[in-house]
This record gives structure tokens, C-alpha cells and sequence, in this order.
């Protein structure tokens, strides 16, 4: 037989109070919380970091190609070379030409018209349909003739044109100046490029004012979009002398 005093101490333990419950349900909600607020931050980081290192990448390799290629515009082992096709060139892009066997695209410059000359034009595609991201660079050679995309997530892209009359001592620019049919080809002695270059998506908590100065173009923005501006004054060593 069971004694009574054992059948009240197994009632006693067969479930939890109303109190204990609640407890139980506030607690696993603390947890679930603290959780998702770490999952929460965690993306928030990850999507940051991300879109900064796009950022960071493209603006870098962007303006390290251009820097490269257009350092060694005009060179030619056999005479004069003008660096840059002004007639050519546009507010929204620049000609270079140079001596070398293989233009931008990999076309191969003996089949060019003038044999040995890769003359590359590098174009800003501004961004469409309010999509700031979707501007980009391109390079088209004179022989392979299709454009090869070089950069991504580009909002702006200068050029200016640094311009002597002096050649008696260093080829030093007295002045930039942006693009112009009217620029003397053979006054040309250096170059300032910049792009202005964003992080593809917004990667911050909220909007933030920003203004971003590209060489003589003012930029504002209000917006969760990460922005840098990527720049370099490039001499041009193999003008005439």
C-alpha cells in the first residue's frame, strides 16, 4: 500500500506554478533577445567591413591602373609621341597614346594603323536610373575595339589637364585645366585623375550629409552609402624637351 504522505509529495512535483512559468518564459525571451541583437550586429559589421573593402578595392586598383597607363603616354623609342588625343578624348574621358605592342584590350597594336601605337580611351559611364552604384570605367584599345570594364561602383571621374609653355627647364604645369576641345595637345605635361567611388550598398545604421570634393567638382550626398574620393597627379616624362 502507498502511504498518503508519498502521494502528496509526487502531486507536488507533477508541473511547474503560473509563477515558475513566467519566470522560465522571461528568461528564454532575455535569451532569444540577447541573440538576435548579436546576430543583428554581427551582419551589421560584416555588411560594413564588406562594403568598405569593395570601396577600398576598387578605388585603390582604379586609380592605380590609370596612374600606370596614362605615366606612359607619349613614350616612343623613334621620336615624338603626343601623350593625349584632345580631339578624342571628352569631359567624360581621355585618349592616351603610347608606344607598346598590345593596347588595353589586348588587341595587338601591329594591326593598328599607325603599327606600334596603342592609343587607349578610358570612359566614365555615369550611373543610371538613380542606381549610384552602377557607374563604372571602361578602356577601349584602337585594335580590340571592345570596352573592357576596369573599375565598378564609380560616381564621378575627373580629369585636368596641366599645361605649359615653358620648355626651356623641367616640364612643371603652370595651370589645370579641365577638358576642352580648344587645349593644345602639345602643351600638356601632366595629368590629375580622380574618381569618386562608393561602396555599392548602403552599409551604415542611417543617413549621413555627405560632400566630397572630386578636383573641381563639388559632390553632396545624404545617405547610408560609404564614399571616397581616389586621386593622383601623374607627370607625363615623355613630352617633348
Amino acid at each position: 500500500m502507498t502511504r498518503p504522505g508519498s502521494m502528496r509529495t509526487r502531486r507536488s512535483q507533477g508541473g511547474l506554478s503560473l509563477v515558475e512559468l513566467m519566470i522560465a518564459m522571461v528568461l528564454g525571451l532575455v535569451v532569444v533577445a540577447a541573440a538576435y541583437n548579436t546576430y543583428i550586429g554581427t551582419s551589421r559589421s560584416a555588411r560594413f567591413n564588406n562594403g568598405l573593402q569593395t570601396l577600398q578595392e576598387n578605388g585603390r586598383y582604379g586609380i592605380g591602373v590609370l596612374q600606370n597607363d596614362l605615366r606612359l603616354a607619349g613614350y616612343s623609342p623613334t621620336g615624338l609621341l603626343l601623350p593625349v588625343d584632345i580631339a578624342a578624348s571628352s569631359a567624360n574621358s581621355i585618349t592616351a597614346r603610347s608606344t607598346a605592342p598590345y593596347d588595353c584590350g589586348g588587341g595587338d597594336t601591329t594591326l593598328a594603323a599607325d603599327a606600334g601605337v596603342a592609343v587607349n580611351t578610358y570612359t566614365f559611364v555615369p550611373p543610371i536610373g538613380g542606381e549610384v552604384s552602377s557607374g563604372f570605367i571602361t578602356c577601349t584599345g584602337n585594335v580590340s575595339a571592345a570596352p573592357v570594364r576596369l573599375v565598378d561602383n564609380v560616381e564621378a571621374f575627373r580629369v585636368l589637364y596641366g599645361l605649359t609653355t615653358d620648355y626651356d627647364g623641367p616640364h612643371i604645369p603652370e595651370r589645370f585645366v579641365p577638358w576642352d576641345a580648344t587645349v593644345d595637345p602639345g602643351q600638356v605635361v601632366a595629368l590629375r585623375v580622380a574618381l569618386l567611388v562608393n561602396s555599392g550598398t548602403a552599409i551604415r545604421r542611417r543617413d549621413v550629409e555627405q560632400t566630397h570634393v572630386v578636383l573641381d567638382t563639388r559632390i553632396d550626398s545624404n545617405d547610408a552609402i560609404a564614399r571616397n574620393v581616389y586621386s593622383a597627379t601623374i607627370a607625363l616624362r615623355n613630352t617633348r624637351d
